[in-house]
Parts: structure tokens; C-alpha cells; sequence
């Protein structure tokens, strides 16, 4: 407790700049099925919340912890779904335009319901599943790469990827988020 009070205070103490960012976030990009022709989820609209901190570290290299908070859309009436991630970013900026951010995400997957029957397509059939009764939260690492691109001097967009089980050759996944930032 005593370490993270003193991150806290050191955090608040230095030239620390703030940024928040509002967008969208779309989990299992390239790789979920969203129709019954085989079609592959390439942009869903998931908005999401961050907030990130800008630490300088030296010259042009600074750390960028970030959290947000992601509210799922796509959900059968039955269930609902909402993701925390924290970043743990660090940015290289390539001049006064272009940043380069790389680093690691924990997200928190919760998802809900409320117990009843839910009939879904199985290839050329249907099947039922139930809903969960209660919230339960999965875990993911990500490998993190992305850039961000100024086009005011205080606003900026993003494209970032997270690459969740980068180790796993099966169970690999793409997610990416694209936000657009005011700091």
C-alpha cells in the first residue's frame, strides 16, 4: 500500500499531462462470425471511455497508464456485456504529428443475464442456450501496438491494437480500438 501511495504522490508531484478519449472498441476483429454466410466481424460500434496519464520518462519516450471502460452493444436482450481494461503503454513521439504507442492491456470481460432460454442459429438449425443468471468476468492480456496522429495541437486520433493470447497460436485474437483524444 505504502508503494502505490508513493507512485500516487510521485505521479501527482511531476509533469504529469492528462488525456481523455472517447471511440470505439471491437473485440475478435477479423475472427468472430457475424453472419450466417461465414462473414467476419471487420467494425462494430462498442463505444468505449479512457482515460490515460502522460509521464515523461526522457526525451520523447513518455509512459501512458491508461483505464476505460467499454459498453458493449451487440447483445441479445437477455444478456449484457461490458469491459474495464488497464493499459500499461509506453509512446515514442516520431515528431509533432505521430506518436507510436506499445505496451500491455488486462481486460476484464463481464457478462450477464438473467437465466432465460436463448435460441440461436447452429448452422442449419437452432439450438438453446441459457443466459447466465449472475455477472461473470473473464480476464485477457493483450500485446499492445498502435499510433495516434494530431491533427489540432490538443486533439488526436488513434488506431490501436491489442493482440489477447499473443502466446497461444489457437486461441489468438485481435482486438482494436479507434478513438479520438483531447489532452
Amino acid at each position: 500500500m505504502k508503494k502505490i501511495l508513493q507512485l500516487l504522490f510521485f505521479l501527482l508531484s511531476s509533469n504529469v499531462s492528462a488525456l481523455v478519449g472517447v471511440g470505439t472498441f471491437v473485440p475478435h476483429a477479423f475472427k468472430a462470425q457475424v453472419s450466417t454466410e461465414g462473414g467476419r466481424e471487420f467494425f462494430a460500434i462498442n463505444p468505449y471511455v479512457a482515460l490515460n496519464a502522460i509521464v515523461p520518462i526522457r526525451g520523447d519516450h513518455f509512459f501512458n497508464p491508461e483505464i476505460g471502460y467499454v459498453f458493449h452493444t451487440e447483445n441479445d436482450d437477455e444478456t449484457s456485456a461490458h469491459t474495464l481494461f488497464v493499459s500499461y503503454n509506453f509512446t515514442y513521439k516520431l515528431n509533432h504529428l505521430f506518436i507510436l504507442r506499445y505496451g500491455l492491456t488486462t481486460f476484464a470481460f463481464m457478462n450477464g443475464g438473467d437465466g432465460e432460454e436463448v435460441t440461436l442459429r447452429n448452422g442449419n438449425s437452432t439450438a438453446t442456450f441459457y443466459s447466465p443468471d449472475e455477472t461473470r468476468t473473464s480476464y485477457v492480456s493483450s500485446l499492445d501496438l498502435g499510433g495516434e496522429y494530431f491533427f489540432k495541437p490538443r486533439y488526436s486520433v488513434r488506431f490501436q491494437t491489442y493482440i489477447a493470447r499473443f502466446l497461444s497460436s489457437d486461441a489468438r485474437s485481435v482486438y482494436y480500438t479507434l478513438s479520438v483524444n483531447y489532452y
